[in-house]
């Protein structure tokens, strides 16, 4: 019954550490970069793959535990994706209608 419940269990603590990060740590990064005229889809992407890959050494940090570096390769994969990801359904548009 517990092997039942995982899969929805780390999907709802992932989409949680997720929606914190990106709010966070997105929101004003978008700001940073709106405000300095850098936006692009490689700031975004880049962006996010770094603060995706420092979210899972923060615990270890603290914890004293480097055994999961898994985790780093996984979070700048998934940061990357949010960086890009919010690149394309948010930034994009925006950044072409600023006036020059």
């Amino acid at each position: 019954m517990l092997l039942v419940k995982m899969p929805a269990l780390i999907l709802a603590i992932s989409t949680t550490v997720v929606l914190v990060a990106s709010v966070i740590i997105g929101l004003p990064l978008t700001a940073v970069l709106k405000r300095r005229q850098w936006e692009s889809a490689d700031a975004y992407t880049v962006s996010g793959a770094v603060a995706g890959a420092a979210l899972p050494v923060l615990p270890m940090l603290f914890t004293g535990e480097f055994g999961a570096f898994m985790l780093v390769i996984c979070g700048a994969f998934g940061g990357a994706i949010t960086g890009r990801t919010w690149w394309l359904s948010a930034r994009r548009g925006a950044v072409a209608d600023r006036p020059q």
